[in-house]
């Protein structure tokens, strides 16, 4: 069991239960692709746009999106 404060999954796919710090990340164009370290299978994806994240949990159709807070005119998004 990992300590308290860790946030875990257990990977559909393989069964696998790991951190979500253990999963393997690809990226960063066009955004960012994390995989469970057994099987490769896709966990999360993490996509910007100038307004918006998109965040995909799994390997489904479906995505969470959400509006990012406006920036001052001449000032890039890290």
């Amino acid at each position: 069991m990992p300590p308290t404060g860790q946030a875990t999954r257990s990977c559909p796919s393989c069964r696998l239960p790991a951190t979500l710090a253990q999963l393997h990340v690809y990226g960063p164009e066009p955004g960012l692709t994390a995989r469970c370290p057994g099987c490769a299978a896709v966990a999360l994806r993490v996509v910007t746009q100038p307004e918006y994240l998109w965040l995909q949990l799994g390997g489904g159709a479906g995505a969470f999106r959400f509006t990012l807070p406006a920036v001052a005119p001449g000032v890039r998004r890290p």
